[in-house]
């Protein structure tokens, strides 16, 4: 893949959260449509540094949806540099007085130590690296300089992050002090700045952690169980996600609760029940077990057997334990179940699902409720839900008992909050497990 092509793709996320409505159908057009996504992102960056002549990076961010403003360096310099006969702007020079202006701020901010007091910086640096490779021979000698001497500055720094960690003993979390993702993009900037600025040493840095990455961190082959307890499959359009993962809760905001065990997607309709971990939310645990005053919502061991005749993820607490059967699926409906066992004298033990509710759509039940899914709460009885759901193309058949709450905004590890926006809100849909019983649902595609 040419640099160019490289480069423009990096910026899909970028306009992705500006223009959602265009980016669905831009796939049997591409790369013509990634143009004129651009076009739009640069003409709306334009229209705001006129506005704002004077406005510092920090003005810049504080309005909603400009937070990462120097990625839109990079959409000028892809705009600029790149022929296309769906790009009209290349070789625009008001394209290239915008990526000098975007440009010289970042140095001044860097200069007055700014840079990098913002959070996730390391993400800018890439596009700004980007950025100054497609246009280093059009900045003049100065303006080279200058540039090329903050990012030298900013590199080395990262750099300087990625070698103290790269003999680790693992790469995660407690360890590394960030999250996996984010070394492996510190890892793959340095790569970039080794080449593009060439220094050698850079270079064999970032190949040497992507390296362990890709053939040390991840799972050994391709199997649909991993070495640890956690695993997923796929049977036609279904694809489920069984995880037994358990680990040491810690107070950090990056690190969450272990405590989502099962996700069910489907090709057309998407995610339907999501595993997703979250923070100081019992709630949004698969289970919570309540003895006096404790709540236990992670399990004290689990085991994980996968087998075409079905993947079973047990699941252990302090009164009992579960097993989560999943089923061989046909092409319309995925069957699954729990089957609860208690151990001793149980506890208040309740069963929770997270489900994926879209806004806009409805959501219908057994006993005739019907609504739009939007921000007004839902509390739902048993005796309201009934005997199955059904949102945006499924239908989930449910066991007696179930009861829905919606919107629960799951934890949100930036804000070190719960999420604010109804797009990431889940719905909980649970059950009172009061003896040894089995869950049996059914998750079908609609006609």
């Amino acid at each position: 893949m040419s640099r160019a092509r490289f480069s423009t793709l990096a910026l899909v996320a970028l306009l992705a959260g500006t223009l959602p409505n265009t980016v669905a159908v831009a796939a049997p057009n591409l790369p013509a449509r990634y143009y004129k996504l651009l076009s739009t992102g640069a003409a709306r960056i334009e229209e705001r540094l006129a506005t704002e002549p004077a406005a510092d990076l920090r003005t810049l961010e504080s309005a909603a949806g400009w937070r990462h403003f120097p990625a839109t360096l990079l959409v000028a310099a892809v705009l600029y540099t790149q022929g296309h006969p769906a790009n009209p702007r290349q070789s625009d020079a008001k394209l290239l007085a915008l990526a000098q202006r975007i440009g010289d701020l970042l140095v001044s901010e860097h200069t007055e130590g700014r840079y990098t007091t913002r959070l996730d910086h390391h993400r800018d640096t890439y596009m700004w690296l980007e950025a100054y490779r497609l246009l280093e021979g059009e900045l003049g000698e100065a303006r080279r300089g200058r540039w090329r001497g903050a990012l030298l500055d900013l590199l080395a720094r990262l750099a300087a992050d990625v070698a103290e960690k790269q003999d680790y003993p693992w790469y995660q979390s407690p360890f590394i002090s960030t999250s996996p993702n984010h070394y492996a993009l510190w890892a793959k900037t340095v790569y970039l700045g080794g080449e593009v600025c060439h220094n050698d040493a850079w270079e064999r840095l970032g190949a040497r952690v992507l390296h362990r990455f890709a053939t040390e961190e991840q799972a050994p082959d391709y199997h649909h169980q991993m070495s640890v307890p956690a695993g997923i499959r796929k049977r036609g359009p279904w694809v489920t996600c069984l995880s037994g993962l358990i680990a040491t809760p810690t107070t950090s905001q990056w690190y969450l609760d272990r405590q989502g065990h099962l996700s069910l997607f489907h090709q057309k309709l998407g995610l339907i029940v999501t595993g997703a971990n979250s923070k100081h939310q019992p709630g949004l645990a698969t289970f919570t077990e309540k003895t006096g005053g404790d709540v236990v919502h992670v399990p004290t061991s689990t085991r994980l057997t996968m087998s075409d005749h079905a993947d079973q993820l047990a699941l252990a607490y302090n009164s009992f334990f579960a097993v989560l059967e999943v089923m061989p699926a046909s092409d319309q409906r995925q069957e699954f179940r729990f089957l609860i066992t208690p151990t001793g004298r149980l506890a208040e033990v309740d069963l929770n699902l997270q489900l994926v509710l879209q806004p806009g759509e409805a959501l219908e039940t057994a006993a005739n409720r019907r609504v739009l899914v939007d921000e007004k709460p839902i509390r739902w009885s048993a005796e309201e839900v009934g005997h199955w759901l059904r949102h945006r193309g499924w239908t989930l058949k449910l066991p007696p008992g179930a009861r829905l709450a919606w919107p629960v905004y799951p934890f949100n590890p930036y804000r070190n909050g719960p999420e604010t926006a109804l797009a990431h809100a889940v719905a909980t849909l649970f059950f009172t497990v009061d003896g040894s019983r089995t869950f049996p649902f059914a998750a079908e595609a609609d006609e």
